[in-house]
């Protein structure tokens, strides 16, 4: 990532959902993750997910655990691959990566002002004078 907000592990997992996947797909931490060849969906490799940087990270403990985050952020499944049953492919509108300046503004906002007390604090915070330009980071549980 171009300009990227270098963040510790420990400040990654203050982050809300979407953000961490933002990160995640764009740094290719790691091969379970990444953008399709548009680079307008994600790429889920179930068979490779479970390793203990996402485990970390995301705080799961199986595939069901981050598949239920992504429902829960309203990442809507487009595809499978038939030939491969662990390969999914997951669609957010403006989860694209032309919106990388964006979502470097959001997280560059989030570094510098927002709480650190992740989740709570940076819904309402968003939520009344927060900066989500997007509209696609916090999502309503």
């Amino acid at each position: 990532m171009a300009n990227a907000i270098r963040l510790q592990m420990a400040e990654k997992k203050k982050l809300p959902f979407v953000l961490k996947l933002w990160i995640t797909v764009n740094e290719d931490a790691t091969e379970c993750l990444r953008w399709n060849t548009a680079k307008n969906a994600v790429i889920v490799d179930l068979g490779l997910l479970v390793t203990d940087y996402t485990k970390a990270l995301f705080d799961i403990e199986t595939e069901e655990d981050f598949l239920s985050q992504m429902r829960r952020n309203k990442f809507v499944l487009s595809s499978t691959d038939p030939s491969n049953p662990e390969i999914f492919v997951f669609r957010k509108k403006l989860f694209v990566k032309r919106n990388d300046k964006k979502f470097r503004e959001v997280l560059l906002w989030f570094h510098k002002k927002a709480p650190r007390d992740v989740p709570n604090r940076w819904r309402r915070a968003c939520g009344k004078q927060g900066y989500d330009p997007l509209g696609i980071i916090i999502t309503k549980i």
